[in-house]
């Protein structure tokens, strides 16, 4: 093993321990929402209980960040541990991204997706 090798695993094990540590944390958190949630059933249309329902939505849409994120970190890790070639290109080239989410202000829009799933079933 060379020298570069071994912090390379070192540095895949961190990512997938992280990857797996958010997933623990994201499903105790929407645990606990839906908990919230099964406690305000009983209020019908209390305002209090809406909102409440309103705003667990929130938090559950804000948790799907970690299905990104852990793409991601997934493709790194194989790329760290040899699992995945790394492209050699220049940073600028657009040859050395791995493949995986594409980067904010790239790829597909949602209003992209809509429009082709509008035509799709047109």
């Amino acid at each position: 093993m060379t020298g570069i090798a071994t912090p390379r695993l070192q540095l895949a094990a961190e990512l997938s321990t992280s990857i797996g540590e958010t997933e623990t944390a994201v499903i105790a958190i929407l645990d606990a929402v839906d908990h919230i949630v099964g406690l305000t059933t009983g209020g019908g249309d209390d305002p209090m209980a809406r909102q409440i329902r309103s705003e667990c939505m929130r938090i559950r849409e804000a948790c799907t960040f970690q299905d990104i994120v852990g793409q991601r970190l997934a493709k790194v890790a194989g790329a760290l541990n040899g699992a995945t070639d790394i492209p050699e290109g220049p940073p600028d080239s657009g040859d050395c991204r791995l493949e995986g989410p594409a980067l904010q202000g790239e790829g597909l829009s949602q209003d992209d997706i809509d429009q082709m799933l509008e035509h799709a079933s047109a």
